[in-house]
């Protein structure tokens, strides 16, 4: 018989999960702890295999994940009888095995393991016992590598098992090991076989979310079951906590973030939850109420404290937000009467039909002493006659007013009127690129007649968007998209023709969006843009944003890098770098905004709304000429500048993942953005250009040394959060990838930290795209300029490496040669 060797050290082992005492009470749930992460206590190997594994640990020192090391596995695993019982006792005996790494030994092992067992599945299953299974499992489930679990659940087939794994699973949720429940449960898909309490409450108390929102992906009936659950919580008003406490205490959960159970955080996640898995508004009435709730009382400050609402956007967005919830209507009422516009509220008692048994005392007494309230309600709650809101130039408004007739406005929301508003713009676009001085004339039949336009060199237009404000769980399409000409607007009604003639907006797309010859201004137009392609899905197909200008930036770079003076000096309490304070001081007045904030699905539109609609649009245009004349006039090169934003505006292709392998759901959840213009708009030297490159691209930042960049790359053990204190402290800008960009952009910038986009791609295609985003220009001279382990010069080398070969792969013999060759000349430690 084999001398069995015990070898020492490694990972916390201790007795089975299952032999934990279950019958002991846990006492009060504030002093809980979860058991200790231990393991199954680990055979003894035989003679033969524990010099075998010390072979093994030999010459994966020497030489890590390798051919010969693969080589060594395999041959090992054709030499034994069970191989999968065997590579199980030699994955726990690997000395990292605590540490769950994906570059590890251990890992290397079970992946190799992997590998090997491809075509002959038929011949090992018939060795897998559910003893081996059970094991794997025990001993697997407590490791941090999600990763190597997946890889071990699979290469021990327990998905074809996976009822055999439930009892363990509930030993797991006894001991409080929610998580590692929880990811057992997802990775079998156990879903059927378990409630809401049984982990995903706790891990949720827990603030474990990522967890349980993987587990809920694939399950329709828990995903409704905790947004119910979790909206429940919220209907108990002033009792969030109690109620919280009580579930606690009953189901005895340890470590629980008291700051996550409060009605913000949890209202917050229940309309993630409620977007990420499409649920029904109903799912979740007492969100709703809330959100209702928030929304009267924004709207009531904007009223009766800001004054910028006219009277019929406050009734259609006060109407909207309460909806036909009779609390609501009273809450409604009640806030009014706290405004002391008793008028006011007694329009909406009539609105609602509130019988006058429900009417709040105070306005009873009002109504009795004042009886020509229930005569009229034509009174604004200012106490001012409502009047016919107009447009007229109001000296005591000062508000920048409309500059055409009323009939140079043409609301397009017909398919007939749309298709000739097309052929227009295209024919006009077309002779605008040739320079001709062409008339068109677009005609078409309306219910006032007949429709007269003429284009004439279509190259500007001012364009805007206008949707319904966002309250509730649904947010809502686009309304309106606003096209202004120098003698005419055209507003779309994207609502009333959005589904019923895609053809149209695909040719609008073609003609209008796509074509560089129409600039199309915009102010903040991300934003404009990205509503488009959401609610007019015929315009996602359209290219990269061609032809558009956006005069938020425009304004940002004349007053930073030219000290641009506007015409007008504009009003102090206007402080913000909104578009009406752009036209106050371009054009000396403010747009009067109290239309904005409307009801602009409710047809038909008012006279008022559509007046703000165009104004809105062509303000742009009049904006856009005051800053090209003073710009000529104080000698700034307006057109340069132009002409550097239109580039800027065109978005990154962004690169196609065709992998097979499937995506996670943390980087499911990664929004994808636009991407910023980059901080320098003339060519810089590579030696002058300072980055920081965090652990999610180090390869990048190597090869970017060797192009002559200054470059620091942070370590392995090294927190993200250290590009920030760097990049802050030293004055660098920040490379990364994935997930990472959005936490580490918030700290730097606008532009200062880049999300390498072609992650997939080889590292010479993310050098080009770093070099291009930062506009770097390379000489020979900063070949091989830098040393390739330190930051700093390595100076002149003498080595002519072709400029259009600096990133190609060379071998890793070369690499060390030309890096130790540097070495000698200069002093520093290059190579190995």
């Amino acid at each position: 018989m084999a001398r069995q060797v015990q070898e020492p050290g490694g990972y916390s082992y201790g007795t089975s999960l299952s032999s934990h005492d279950k019958g002991q009470s846990p006492g009060y749930y504030s002093g809980l702890a979860p058991k200790p992460r231990t393991l199954p206590p680990r055979e003894p190997l035989d003679e033969a295999t524990f010099f075998w594994l010390n072979n093994l640990k030999r010459l994966w020192a020497r030489w890590k994940r390798s051919d010969a090391v693969n080589q060594m596995i395999h041959e090992y695993l054709a030499s034994v009888l069970n191989p999968h019982e065997a590579m199980l006792n030699i994955m726990i005996h690997c000395d990292d095995f605590h540490q769950g790494k994906s570059n590890s030994l251990s890992h290397t092992v079970i992946e190799e393991f992997e590998r090997w067992c491809v075509g002959k599945e038929s011949f090992l299953l018939s060795q897998l016992t559910p003893e081996v299974q059970l094991k794997a499992f025990n001993t697997i489930i407590r490791q941090r590598n999600p990763n190597l679990v997946k890889v071990v659940f699979n290469t021990y087939d327990m998905l074809r098992v996976k009822e055999l794994f439930l009892p363990a699973i509930r030993d797991l949720i006894d001991n409080k090991m929610y998580k590692e429940a929880c990811q057992s449960a997802t990775l079998l898909m156990l879903e059927e076989y378990f409630s809401t309490e049984d982990f995903l409450v706790p891990l949720i108390f827990q603030d474990k979310l990522l967890v349980a929102e993987e587990f809920l992906f694939t399950s329709p009936r828990l995903q409704h079951e905790v947004v119910t659950f979790l909206d429940h919580l919220l209907g108990r008003r002033h009792g969030v906590r109690e109620e919280t406490d009580r579930i606690i205490s009953r189901l005895q959960i340890p470590e629980v973030k008291r700051d996550k159970l409060y009605s913000k955080p949890l209202s917050k996640l229940v309309a993630r939850l409620v977007k990420i898995h499409k649920l029904p508004p109903e799912t979740c009435p007492n969100l709703n109420y809330r959100r209702s709730e928030g929304a009267l009382k924004f709207l009531v400050h904007k009223k009766f404290q800001d004054n910028s609402l006219s009277v019929d956007s406050w009734r259609e967005m006060a109407r909207e937000a309460v909806g036909n919830d009779p609390r609501l209507h009273r809450e409604l009422v009640d806030k009014v009467i706290n405004q002391g516009a008793f008028k006011e509220a007694k329009y909406w008692v009539d609105e609602f039909d509130i019988p006058r048994s429900d009417w709040p005392g105070s306005l009873i007494s009002v109504i009795t002493n004042e009886p020509e309230l229930n005569a009229s309600n034509s009174m604004d709650p200012s106490g001012e006659e409502e009047r016919e809101e107009s447009w007229d130039n109001d000296p005591q408004l000062e508000y920048h007013i409309f500059p055409l007739e009323y009939d140079c406005i043409t609301l397009v929301d017909t398919p007939g009127v749309f298709g000739d508003f097309l052929e227009a713009i295209k024919v006009s676009a077309d002779t605008a690129l040739e320079l001709a001085n062409a008339l068109v004339v677009l005609s078409s039949t309306a219910e006032d007649g007949e429709i007269e336009v003429r284009f004439s060199n279509v190259e500007l237009v001012g364009m805007d968007c206008e949707w319904k404000p966002f309250f509730g769980s649904k947010r809502n399409d686009l309304a309106l998209i606003q096209v202004a000409l120098k003698h005419h607007v055209f507003i779309l009604d994207a609502m009333t023709m959005g589904q019923d003639c895609p053809d149209l907006w695909r040719e609008f797309g073609r003609v209008f969006w796509d074509n560089e010859g129409i600039v199309k201004l915009g102010f903040n137009l991300l934003n404009d843009l990205q509503m488009m392609k959401t609610s007019l899905p015929e315009l996602e197909s359209c290219k990269a944003n061609l032809g558009f200008l956006d005069l938020y930036l425009l304004w940002r770079k004349i007053s930073k890098d030219f000290h641009f003076k506007f015409p007008f000096e504009g009003k102090d309490a206007v402080v913000s770098e909104s578009l009406a304070r752009l036209v106050e001081l371009c054009l000396g007045h403010r747009i009067n905004k109290m239309d904005q904030f409307s009801n602009w699905e409710l047809r038909p539109l008012r006279k008022s709304q559509i007046l703000y609609a165009a104004l809105d649009a062509y303000c742009l245009l009049e904006v856009y000429d005051k800053i090209a004349y003073c710009c000529d006039q104080q000698g700034i090169p307006f057109e340069e500048i132009k002409n550097e934003i239109l580039t800027q505006m065109k978005s990154r292709k962004k690169v196609i993942k065709n992998s097979k392998k499937s995506t996670s759901r943390k980087e499911q959840l990664v929004e994808e953005e636009e991407v910023p213009p980059g901080p320098y708009s003339e060519p810089v030297p590579a030696r002058c250009l300072r980055l920081v490159c965090d652990t999610m691209v180090q390869g990048l930042g190597k090869y970017l040394r060797r192009c002559g960049v200054d470059v620091v790359i942070l370590e392995n053990n090294d927190s993200h959060d250290k590009c920030v204190k760097i990049a802050n402290s030293q004055g660098r800008m920040i490379v990364t990838r994935g997930y990472t960009y959005n936490k580490l952009k918030q700290h730097v910038p606008l532009g200062y930290c880049y999300r390498v986009q072609s992650e997939d791609c080889d590292l010479e295609d993310q050098v080009k795209e770093v070099l291009q985003y930062f506009n770097v220009a390379i000489s020979k001279e900063d070949i091989f300029s830098r040393c390739q382990t330190h930051v700093g010069f390595a100076g002149a080398t003498g080595v002519d490496y072709p400029v259009e070969s600096l990133v190609t792969r060379t071998s890793r013999w070369e690499e060390w040669r030309v890096r130790r060759k540097k070495s000698w000349q200069h002093g520093c430690r290059g190579g190995r």
